[in-house]
């Protein structure tokens, strides 16, 4: 792939720019020329991430549509003129592809392909399209989907089911290590049922506060590991505490690997990358999607694990300490009911996903 470039606009959040960076890493690997275009308040921090692996990435402003309609000529403005600078920036390194990961930042660059005749490619994480990459699939080459989509029937575009990339630093493991060591290595006790709990960066407070009133509600003898997003925890270890709870509570971690590889069942949000990690661990959750998520994308993300029988959902509308403390009691009471459910989320999991990708792309340019 010495003659093979490609730029990869996976710009805003992290369950954009990790599944892009995987991609990119894998085009790395085989000697491409990789670039990363990021684009959002996250831009330098996530360079300074491509960079340790030795990619390139070009950061900008992301531009959103705007609600208000009295800004919509100013965007229009902002609009054009970014993707003036797309079209420039295109032909500035002339690759031989442009992959876009989703997200309305990643637009402008995608037309700026079209523009050029670059050979487009899109992914998609959601199990619903969303509106970027049902725009720009009118000229894409391809669309790579993660899951079944649900609105994919209208497209035009050629669709091809590959899965989510993951990090590989999240599936190169000791496959020989078992959960009871893992759990011990982490200071649970190995024998005991292990809870993970995570929102993410966004939406953790709504589980936080749920989660710990439902703690007098559950019945039967856990370990807590919560992924809290707070700096300061203090309250939530005396809550366990009271409860007579062993409990690891920080506000995030550095080996997810180990946390989603010791938990027994897992409560968390239902974004793309959540959902792949899930899968791939083999891991039954409890998901409460994020209401706000556009266009609704991650209650259908968790319906898709809840349909093959892999998971639960507690809707944010539903969301209580009584409902926590019901389904919590439910899983110590009939673990096998759950361990059914964990080898069927694992019916969603695929192999070597930027491998597929970057050798389709090659393969289709």
């Amino acid at each position: 792939m010495k003659d093979f470039s490609i730029i990869i606009s996976c710009g805003g959040t992290g369950g954009h720019f990790y599944p892009g960076l995987s991609i990119g890493r894998e085009f790395k690997k085989q000697d491409a020329k990789v670039r990363l275009f990021v684009a959002g308040k996250h831009g330098e921090s996530q360079k300074k991430v491509a960079a340790t692996h030795e990619i390139e990435a070009d950061t900008a402003k992301a531009i959103q549509f705007p609600t208000n309609k009295l800004l919509l000529p100013w965007f229009a403005i902002v609009f054009t003129w970014t993707c003036v600078k797309s079209f420039f920036y295109i032909m500035k390194y002339r690759p031989s592809a442009v992959l876009v990961m989703g997200s309305f930042a990643s637009v402008p660059l995608g037309l700026a392909a079209v523009s050029t005749r670059t050979p487009l490619f899109l992914h998609e994480g959601n199990t619903v399209i969303g509106k970027a990459n049902r725009l720009l699939s009118k000229w894409a080459k391809k669309l790579f989907l993660s899951f079944p989509a649900l609105n994919d029937k209208q497209l035009k575009v050629k669709t091809d089911i590959v899965g989510m990339p993951i990090r590989p630093e999240l599936v190169n493991y000791d496959a020989e290590e078992s959960k009871e060591t893992i759990k011990k290595c982490l200071g649970f006790d190995e024998n005991l049922p292990l809870l993970l709990v995570f929102g993410g960066s966004q939406g953790a407070q709504r589980i936080n506060e749920n989660f710990y009133k439902s703690l007098p509600e559950i019945k039967g003898n856990f370990q807590l590991y919560h992924l809290s997003g707070k700096e300061e925890n203090t309250e939530f270890e005396e809550l366990a505490k009271t409860r007579g709870i062993k409990a690891k509570i920080q506000k995030s971690t550095e080996n997810m690997s180990d946390a989603l590889r010791a938990a027994d069942l897992v409560i968390c949000r239902a974004g793309a990358s959540s959902l792949a990690e899930l899968a791939w661990f083999k891991k039954p959750a409890l998901f409460i999607p994020l209401k706000i998520a556009a266009e609704n994308h991650q209650y259908h993300n968790a319906k898709l694990a809840e349909d093959i029988g892999g998971g639960m959902i507690l809707t944010e509308n539903d969301i209580s300490p009584d409902k926590i403390g019901e389904i919590v009691s439910a899983w110590l009471c009939d673990p096998a009911a759950w361990l059914i459910k964990s080898k069927k989320i694992g019916e969603l999991a695929k192999n070597d996903v930027a491998e597929t990708v970057a050798k389709s792309i090659v393969e289709s340019c």
